[in-house]
């Protein structure tokens, strides 16, 4: 517990028994869970988790469907605790981070921190040339769309209050626009943010220094992931002008 408030740490999770010890043993003793989302009873990722129980508070899920944002709603709707913070397994989010992203969220009673790589005192050891451009042009995007002032969209260091994030039913299974379903992949962040955005939730960002991955390689594809958080910030805002209309 930590000022009164019950923390769970997510941590989505895929053949990551190299990187979870480590990034696991970082996290501060107050927090309350430490909820790991395994692909399945056969991801490597199990194991470890089942070895770490014996020393931390952590439980696991199996995800239902595929995807970080699935393993990350499975994850988020097992748990009641106050606020939710995602960590990535493979260590390039730095566990020591959190507390500054709780005083920030908690003190100045927000309903989302995020963040951000391009702040003063942010910054990265793994972003390609490319994928910071891609980054910097949806992040325009985003907040030309929505109004907002936003350094750093497609990042997924965020600490959010749980009340907040059930108001938004954003952890639905689907989450559809026409024959697009969105939401289970990288782009459950983005989700979040245009929705808390529409909604006029209350949001900051934090300068965050994203560090490499530990060991082995990404699931992420840059240019599949970056349509995808595309197509979901125009749908959302769709989707917003049309449940408009028809108040």
């Amino acid at each position: 517990m930590y000022k009164d408030k019950k923390i769970a740490v997510v941590i989505p999770s895929k053949n990551e028994e190299s990187n979870l010890p480590i990034v696991v043993k970082q996290i501060s003793p107050f927090i309350d869970e430490i909820i790991i989302s395994v692909t399945s009873l056969i991801d490597t990722s199990w194991k470890v988790s089942e070895e770490l129980k014996k020393s931390y508070p952590v439980k696991f899920v199996v995800q239902d469907k595929s995807g970080k944002g699935a393993a990350q709603k499975k994850a988020i709707n097992s748990t009641g605790c106050d606020i939710i913070v995602l960590l990535d397994a493979d260590g390039s989010t730095n566990p020591f981070e959190i507390t500054g992203a709780l005083n920030l969220l908690i003190n100045s009673e927000l309903d989302m921190v995020k963040g951000s790589r391009y702040l003063t005192l942010g910054g990265s050891e793994d972003l390609t040339s490319f994928r910071s451009f891609g980054n910097l042009f949806l992040t325009k995007i985003g907040n030309l769309m929505y109004r907002q002032n936003y350094t750093d969209l497609a990042y997924g260091f965020v600490a959010y209050n749980r009340d907040s994030l059930l108001k938004l039913d954003a952890t639905k299974t689907e989450n559809k626009f026409e024959y697009f379903n969105y939401g289970n992949g990288f782009e459950f962040e983005t989700l979040v943010l245009s929705r808390m955005a529409r909604s006029r939730m209350k949001i900051l960002e934090f300068p965050s220094f994203e560090l490499k991955r530990i060991d082995g390689f990404s699931n992420l594809r840059a240019v599949r992931d970056g349509f995808r958080l595309l197509f979901t910030l125009i749908f959302e805002r769709f989707r917003f002008v049309h449940d408009n209309r028809n108040v």
